[in-house]
């Protein structure tokens, strides 16, 4: 934990290998296969300029009053990378995934367990009655 927030560290990478699709409806939404991508032998992940999916080592537990807001540590932009995030549900619990995004023309090297993103946790004017229930629920 540091002293603005939580660090989350990387756990693995994946490389998106179909399209998605997102409907008015829930059942008109397919994700995106992946693949995962192999670290070298010290744990390095060599990446081209494109998008990922990247999952944390964290399980995550936001707490019904709150909701989780979470953000790439700076040294990332210094190279040319960004991390997109969604807001953490009040209620959810899981390991969170994000989209790991390389605009260095150059590529840019991260290793496994590296401290990515930071996130902070705000307090809600109300608790959430139910709390987040949605198909992310728990999974690890």
């Amino acid at each position: 934990i540091g002293h603005n927030g939580i660090d989350l560290t990387l756990r693995n990478i994946y490389n998106f290998v179909d399209r998605g699709s997102i409907g008015k409806n829930s059942d008109d939404m397919s994700l995106s296969k992946t693949r995962a991508i192999k670290p070298d032998e010290n744990g390095w992940f060599e990446l081209l300029g494109d998008a990922y999916k990247i999952d944390y080592n964290e399980i995550i537990s936001v707490p019904k009053n709150m909701v989780g807001i979470s953000m790439p540590r700076s040294s990332l932009l210094r190279n040319g990378v960004t991390i997109c995030t969604a807001i953490w549900d009040s209620g959810y619990r899981g390991r969170g995934e994000s989209l790991l995004v390389v605009e260095n023309r150059s590529g840019f090297r991260v290793q496994k367990d590296s401290r990515v993103v930071q996130i902070l946790f705000a307090l809600c004017s109300e608790e959430a009655v139910k709390g987040y229930s949605g198909r992310y629920q728990n999974v690890m």
